[in-house]
């Protein structure tokens, strides 16, 4: 696929990559969520591409107007939680930011992870708090791996 996205993933696929670094973090609960663009409901974004439990682990959100103009745009945390993982994979994902949620679901708490990819800049550090819509980085290209 060509063009400008970001890659959000809701998976606990990579909570041993992402817990690694961390041995115990206290957060609070997480409020909600809402959407990684426009926020809080995606407002002039649309999903290009969805979550495939075998193969694509994410959504990936276009501007309507076409990807080429989301380049920069902020990306936020759909969710209050702690940053697990915020670094460069060069490939694939470029720089990538991986937010541990907590919440409630019939009086116990669970944890999700959200991975925020193809990012062109960073805002956040491991280990930082996060609340739900605060800016986390800005949609990039994976280091031109997804151009315009």
């Amino acid at each position: 696929m060509s063009g400008l996205f970001l890659l959000i993933g809701l998976t606990m696929a990579f909570a041993p990559l992402a817990s690694a670094q961390l041995t115990a973090v206290s957060t609070q609960l997480t409020d909600g969520f809402d959407y990684p663009v426009g926020k809080p409901n995606a407002e002039n974004y649309y999903k290009s591409r969805g979550f495939t439990p075998h193969g694509h682990l994410g959504e990936d959100w276009v501007r309507q107007e076409g990807s080429g103009v989301a380049f920069g745009n902020p990306v936020y945390s759909v969710g209050t939680g702690v940053v697990t993982l915020a670094r460069d994979f060069r490939r694939a994902w470029g720089n990538a930011v991986v937010i541990r949620h907590a919440f409630l679901e019939d009086g116990r708490v669970q944890y999700v992870d959200s991975l925020y990819g193809h990012l062109d800049r960073i805002l956040v550090r491991e280990g930082q708090r996060v609340t739900r819509g605060e800016q986390i980085g800005t949609i990039g290209t994976a280091h031109g791996l997804y151009p315009p």
